[in-house]
């Protein structure tokens, strides 16, 4: 089950690796990135309770080290220490340990979108790349199966709203669809890199995370 598991993600990552469905396309700015290198499959998250959608791949991290927050210096970037301490208050983390379990990562685009018009931020994707994307992304929520699917920053909160078919939804409050069988729980929470902005924020991030742990101690009895 796990080789198995391990080539089907193996395989899938080396699709998204060669996709150029969004270069040239109208809608998409996405460019050709030689310096982007194909994802690395990791053992430790395949069977995860816990999946995390992002929006994007970042310049300096999974695009130039194939692994998701981390730099190619293979420390974690400033967001990804964000995300994990964020993590550890539930039990998981980026990479698994002997204290916390890991987490599966992704976005809801595979590529880095470049930087904005200003220069100082990565650009936000448009719609129609996202919806190219959306393929790779189910292909590797089918693969996980998680229980909970948390969605980082108000793209992948928009796109979490499709799943549960509502017109609006609250920060850090737990949604429900039915899913692979079972009961899936759905979080949305402020990007990690703006989480100590206000503290507005900072609140979502501690209901988020007395949510998600109630949650996961709840299936775990189940």
């Amino acid at each position: 089950m796990e080789t198995e598991t391990y080539n089907k993600m193996f395989q899938l990552y080396k699709a998204i690796h060669a996709c150029q469905r969004c270069v040239g396309a109208q809608g998409c700015f996405i460019e050709n990135d030689p310096s982007k290198i194909m994802r690395k499959v990791q053992k430790d998250n395949l069977f995860t309770k816990v999946l995390v959608v992002g929006q994007a791949l970042g310049g300096c991290t999974q695009r130039v080290s194939g692994l998701p927050y981390t730099l190619g210096s293979g420390l974690l970037s400033k967001t990804g220490e964000v995300l994990n301490s964020f993590l550890n208050t539930f039990g998981y983390a980026l990479v698994n340990s002997k204290d916390f379990k890991a987490i599966y990562s992704t976005d809801l685009i595979q590529c880095w979108p470049g930087r904005g018009r200003r220069g100082n931020n990565d650009r936000i994707p448009e719609n129609q790349e996202i919806a190219y994307c959306q393929t790779w992304l189910e292909e590797e929520l089918n693969i996980i199966q998680p229980d909970v699917i948390i969605f980082l920053g108000s793209k992948s909160k928009k796109y979490m709203k499709s799943l549960i078919r509502k017109e609006s939804i609250e920060w850090a409050k737990e949604y429900q669809i039915n899913r692979w069988e079972k009961r899936i729980s759905l979080y949305a929470i402020y990007h990690p890199a703006y989480r100590y902005n206000n503290l507005l924020r900072e609140e979502v991030f501690r209901e988020a995370s007395k949510n998600i742990r109630e949650r996961l101690h709840n299936y775990a009895r189940e």
